[in-house]
């Protein structure tokens, strides 16, 4: 990994000083850890889990790809916007919050299967984007046949 390219967890690591790496990554993989082995234990973790949790975890993988690579798929750069219009109240101060607000009218306010279903609709329209397909900044997605 390139010293220059700081992943997400850094971020973290600097928002919770308190916290060890170790329980940090506790943190970050208790769902994880209890879905993969829910025949063995962790009942209770797995009823605890609400489904918004995976946004948060997904953020991370898109930013740190978005770090490494400059450039993603249209469903990633859609995610992003959409993470930050749902998620505005965990966006920085210092953030312009209206190109998400714009992107996503009224998205706070919806429930959350209407929230998902316009992230879909929103990367199936710019899926059909020849502008936004062109950019650099996008790349082709490779879909298994």
């Amino acid at each position: 990994r390139s010293i220059a390219i700081k992943p997400m967890i850094e971020d973290i690591r600097c928002m919770f000083p308190e916290k060890t790496c170790q329980e940090i990554w506790k943190i970050r993989n208790l769902y994880r850890n209890a879905f993969k082995h829910a025949d063995r234990s962790d009942a209770d973790v797995i009823a605890q889990f609400k489904e918004v949790t995976n946004d948060y975890m997904i953020y991370v993988g898109v930013a740190d790809y978005l770090r490494l690579r400059k450039a993603s798929p249209v469903p990633m750069q859609v995610f992003h916007t959409w993470f930050s219009a749902v998620h505005e109240d965990r966006l920085s101060s210092a953030v312009n919050k209206q190109p998400y607000r714009d992107k996503f009218p009224g998205i706070r306010s919806m429930s959350r299967v209407d929230q998902k279903r316009m992230g879909k609709e929103a990367i199936a329209s710019y899926l059909a984007d020849p502008q936004l397909l062109r950019d650099p900044r996008t790349e082709a997605m490779i879909l298994p046949e």
